[in-house]
C-alpha cells in the first residue's frame, strides 16, 4: 500500500474504524482474495446464495493497513473495486445500516438494486442528495472515500449533520496502462455432464476495455456474455469483436466446453496490445459396467470403478455423496472419503479404484478437473445390502410343481435383482448325466426345476456385478430327480362279497383284506458326490382320489341311504425307495332303516397316485405313477341274506400310467379332465 493512501485512511496510525465495501462482480479475484484473508467480513446480501451470485456479491470488510487484501485494494484503485469508509460501529451494526438502502424504488414503484458500493456510482450520487437523504446514507458513517475520475485522486465525503464536505486528495500515483492478458482459472475445461450444476468458467480479457477482438481457432469451446446467458457470443469467421467498455478496462466472458479439442485464443486490443493462450476441452469418463452403480457396505461387496485416460496432463478430482469411500484396491484397508474429494494425476492408462458405502441409500459420484466446479462425468450410486432367504438351502423335486419364485432381502426395498445359477463342483458325473440339463433354467424372477443335482443360486443387485463387483448373495438349491424302478401293484378280487355280518344288524359290501396292494420302487437322485444330498427332505406316498362313488341301499317304502369311503394320504420316507400301501374298500348298511332292506349297490372309481414332495415345498407335489381302479357290486337283499346278484362284487384295474418323470399332480389332473 502506498504511503499516501495509508496516510489518508489512517492519519493517526492503525485504528479499527476503517472499512471497505468491495464489489466482487468487478473482478472474481476479489472474492478469492478476500475469502483467503483473515479480515472480518460479511456479505451484504442475505440468506443462502447460489455459487455464482456469492462470487459476485458486495462484501463489507474491516481493513487492516498491513493485510495483503488491503494492499491488493490499494494497488487496484483504478479498477473501481471498493468504496472506503470510516465508522465506529460493529460489523453487525454497520452491515444492518448499509443493507437498509441496497434497494430503491423507481417511478413505477418497482424495487431495484442500488449499486452505491460502486465508487463510480457513489461519487456521482452523493453530491445530488438532500440533507435528509445524506442523513439516511451516512447514518453512523463519518466519511466515505471513492477513487476519482482521475485514478490518482481519492475523493473524501464527510457529513456533519448540516453540510457535506467534499475533499480531493492526491495519491501521487501515475496512471498505468494495464497489460493485455487472457486470464482463465483453468486451461482444461471438461465437457459438462447432464443438466444442472455449473457448466461455465469466467475468462477475463484484461486491458480490452477500449475495444478489441478475440480470435479462436475452433468451436470446441463456446463463449457467453454471462454465466447463465442462453445465447453464445457471435464469432464471425472465428472473430468476436469486443465493444469498448465505458467504465471497466477489463471484460469477462464465460467459457463452456462443447466438444473435445484444443482451442487457441488470441486477444488483440485497439491500443495495440496482444495476448495468446490455449484452452483444452476434454471428455471425462467413469466406467463401471452400467449407467447406475450399486455398491455394498463391506470389503467383499466393493465395486470397481475405472477412469480412462482423459488425454491431458493434469489432475482430476473424484467427489461423491457423504458415506462413499474410495479405495486404491479391492483389499485396501485405508480409503478416501469422497465427500471431501480425492485428487489424483490424470492417468495415461485406465486407472481402477474401488467404491464402498457406509449406509444403504442413494448417492452420486462425480469426476471433474481439479479445482473446477464443472462436473465432467457423473454416476448415480446406490449403496445396498442384500441377503439370502432365512433358509440357506432349499430342496425341491426336479420336474414337479410350479416355477420357484425368487426373492432376496434387500435394503433399500424394491432393489431389482439379476439371478444366475451354477452347478456345485462336487456333483458326480452320474448325477450330471441324469440331470438332462447342465443347470436349471432361470427365467426372470423364477427358477424352473428342469435339472437335477446341487446348484448355487446367485442374486446380484446389478447386472454387471459379475465383472465389476458389488452386493451379491447365494443360496443352495437341491433338485432331486425321481424315477420309477418297479411297479408291483396287484388287485385281488377273490374275496369280494356281499353278506350280512355275523351277530350284527349290518349288510356289508367289501373286497376283503388286501383287495389292492400299491407297491412300487422309485430311484431318487440328489446332489453331491454320492447323489444323497437333499434326499432327507423328500417325502412320498400314495394319494387316492375318488373319481366317482355311487353307493347306497334301498328299503321298503322307498327310502335310501348313501355311503362313501374316503382314502387318506399315506406317507412313508421317500428315501427308502419303496412306497407300499393297501386299499380294502367296504361299505355297510343297517338291515332295518324305517323299513327292511331290499337292495344294496356300489359303483366306485378311484385314481391312486404315487406322489412325491419336498418338506421345503409341500404344496408342490409330483406324480410318477397313476393307477385307476374300480370296485363294483349290486345285490337284492332280504332281512337275513342276499337273495339275488344283479352285478357281482368285483375289484378291477382300469388303467396304469407310468410317467417318464414327475408331473405336477394338479396339472396332470386338469389335462385328464379336459
Amino acid at each position: 500500500m502506498s504511503d499516501e493512501l495509508r496516510g489518508i485512511l489512517w492519519p493517526k496510525g492503525h485504528r479499527p474504524d476503517v472499512w471497505a465495501i468491495v464489489d466482487s462482480a468487478q473482478d472474481q479475484r476479489v472474492y478469492w482474495t478476500l475469502t483467503n484473508s483473515f479480515l472480518p467480513h460479511c456479505c451484504l446480501f442475505a440468506g443462502a446464495l447460489p455459487e455464482a451470485l456469492e462470487m459476485a456479491a458486495p462484501y463489507l470488510v474491516q481493513l487492516d493497513p498491513d493485510d495483503k487484501f488491503t494492499d491488493y485494494l490499494g494497488k487496484n484503485l483504478q479498477r473501481n473495486l471498493a468504496v472506503f469508509l470510516r465508522c465506529d460501529a460493529t460489523l453487525a451494526e454497520l452491515r444492518r445500516h448499509l443493507r437498509s438502502f441496497l434497494t430503491v424504488k423507481d417511478s413505477s414503484g418497482r424495487k431495484m438494486l442500488f449499486r452505491y458500493y460502486d465508487p463510480r456510482v457513489l461519487r456521482v450520487y452523493l453530491p445530488t442528495c438532500t440533507n435528509m437523504e445524506l442523513q439516511t446514507v451516512f447514518g453512523p458513517v463519518k466519511a466515505f472515500w471513492t477513487v476519482g475520475e482521475n485514478p490518482n485522486e481519492l475523493t473524501q465525503f464527510e457529513f456533519r449533520g448540516k453540510d457535506m464536505r467534499v475533499t480531493q486528495q492526491q495519491l501521487g500515483m501515475a496512471e498505468q496502462e494495464l497489460p493485455t492478458r487472457i486470464a482463465a482459472p483453468h486451461s482444461v475445461l471438461a465437457i459438462p455432464h447432464g443438466a444442472g450444476g455449473q457448466t461455465r468458467v469466467p475468462v477475463q480479457l484484461q486491458g480490452v476495455g477500449r475495444g478489441g477482438r478475440l480470435r479462436r481457432s475452433g468451436a470446441a469451446i463456446r463463449f457467453y456474455r454471462t454465466i447463465s446467458a442462453p445465447e453464445e457470443l457471435p464469432f464471425v469467421d472465428g472473430v468476436y469483436t469486443i465493444p469498448p467498455a465505458q467504465l471497466d478496462p477489463d471484460v469477462t466472458v464465460y467459457a463452456e466446453a462443447a466438444s473435445r479439442g484444443e482451442v487457441s485464443l488470441t486477444l488483440e486490443t485497439l491500443q495495440g496490445g496482444r495476448a495468446e493462450t490455449k484452452l483444452q476441452a476434454v471428455q471425462l469418463r467413469l466406467e463401471s459396467g452400467s449407467a447406475a452403480i450399486c455398491v455394498g457396505t463391506t470389503l467383499e461387496t466393493r465395486r470397481r470403478l475405472d477412469v480412462p485416460p482423459p488425454g491431458f496432463a493434469g489432475r482430476l478430482t473424484l467427489r461423491g455423496a457423504k458415506g462413499l469411500t474410495l479405495y486404491a484396491s479391492a483389499s485396501a484397508q485405508a480409503g478416501y472419503p469422497l465427500n471431501e474429494g480425492f485428487s489424483f494425476d490424470a492417468p495415461a492408462a485406465t486407472a481402477s479404484f474401488w467404491l464402498e458405502g457406509e449406509t444403504a441409500g442413494p448417492g452420486h459420484l462425480e469426476l471433474c478437473v481439479e479445482g473446477s466446479p464443472i462436473t465432467g462425468a457423473r454416476r448415480d450410486v446406490t449403496v445396498a445390502t442384500i441377503a439370502p432367504p432365512e433358509k440357506r438351502s432349499v430342496t425341491l423335486l426336479s420336474g414337479a410343481g410350479a416355477p420357484l419364485p425368487l426373492a432376496m432381502q434387500a435394503t433399500p426395498a424394491g432393489l431389482p435383482a439379476w439371478w444366475s445359477v451354477e452347478r456345485r463342483q462336487d456333483d458326480s458325473e452320474d448325477i450330471r448325466a441324469k440331470s438332462g440339463r447342465a443347470t436349471p433354467t432361470v427365467s426372470g424372477d423364477t427358477l424352473l426345476t428342469d435339472a437335477a443335482g446341487s446348484f448355487l443360486l446367485r442374486a446380484k443387485a446389478d447386472e454387471s456385478a459379475a465383472e465389476w463387483g458389488g452386493p451379491s448373495m447365494a443360496f443352495e438349491v437341491n433338485l432331486v430327480r425321481v424315477a420309477l424302478a418297479e411297479n408291483r401293484t396287484s388287485v385281488n378280487s377273490r374275496f369280494c362279497r356281499c353278506v350280512r355280518e355275523a351277530e350284527t344288524h349290518q349288510f356289508r359290501l367289501d373286497c376283503g383284506p388286501g383287495g389292492i396292494t400299491f407297491d412300487a420302487d422309485a430311484v431318487l437322485t440328489g446332489g453331491g458326490p454320492d447323489g444323497q444330498r437333499g434326499l432327507d427332505a423328500i417325502r412320498g406316498g400314495w394319494v387316492h382320489r375318488v373319481v366317482s362313488d355311487n353307493s347306497g341301499a334301498r328299503y321298503k317304502g322307498g327310502g335310501t341311504r348313501q355311503a362313501k369311503d374316503t382314502f387318506a394320504l399315506e406317507t412313508v420316507p421317500a428315501s427308502a425307495g419303496t412306497l407300499r400301501a393297501f386299499a380294502a374298500p367296504a361299505a355297510s348298511w343297517p338291515v332295518v332303516d324305517n323299513g327292511a332292506i331290499e337292495q344294496i349297490w356300489r359303483y366306485l372309481e378311484v385314481q391312486s397316485d404315487m406322489a412325491f414332495w419336498s418338506a421345503d415345498a409341500p404344496e408342490q407335489r409330483g406324480t410318477l405313477l397313476r393307477i385307476g381302479w374300480s370296485f363294483t357290486g349290486d345285490y337284492h337283499c332280504g332281512a337275513s341274506k342276499t337273495t339275488r346278484t344283479v352285478v357281482p362284487a368285483r375289484l378291477a384295474t382300469i388303467a396304469t400310467a407310468v410317467l417318464p418323470s414327475l408331473t405336477d399332480m394338479e396339472e396332470l389332473r386338469d389335462r385328464q379332465e379336459d
